[in-house]
């Protein structure tokens, strides 16, 4: 990290967009031996497939990003680009398609330095 002015400046280690995110996030994941689900209909504990998805999102949504490993408190430094316009089209993402679902981006709070401290900055869309 380095200091320019009033601004903080990152590395980042590679660049993916809100979209890379999401298609991660709703991504199916084996569970481990460690994480075995109770199947209802045989009553045995079975290794299984877990899937999230969004069936509807709210008026106003809020979006927050993972941005340190478990595993070992390493942060993600990988930076995450928002939609040019700042407008978030997140229809090809909900499982209902009754409507379009498009939002505006409005702020976003970054987190600078390390696991244990660190700087957040926020920046706002200035309505005026």
């Amino acid at each position: 990290m380095a200091h320019k002015g009033n601004e903080l400046t990152i590395k980042a280690d590679k660049t993916v967009s809100i979209a890379d995110c999401l298609t991660q996030f709703k991504t199916p994941e084996k569970l481990s031996a460690e994480d075995v689900w109770r199947c209802p209909a045989c009553k045995h504990f079975v290794e299984a497939t877990k899937q999230i998805e969004l069936y509807r999102v709210p008026p106003i949504l809020i979006v927050s990003l993972n941005r340190f490993k478990h595993q070992n408190l390493a942060k993600v430094t990988d930076m995450v680009r928002c939609p040019e316009a700042g407008v978030l089209d997140l229809t090809d993402f909900i499982i209902s398609k009754d409507e379009k679902c498009i939002y505006d981006l409005i702020g976003v709070v970054n987190h600078y330095e390390a696991v244990h401290g660190g700087h957040y900055k926020a920046n706002v869309k200035n309505h005026e």
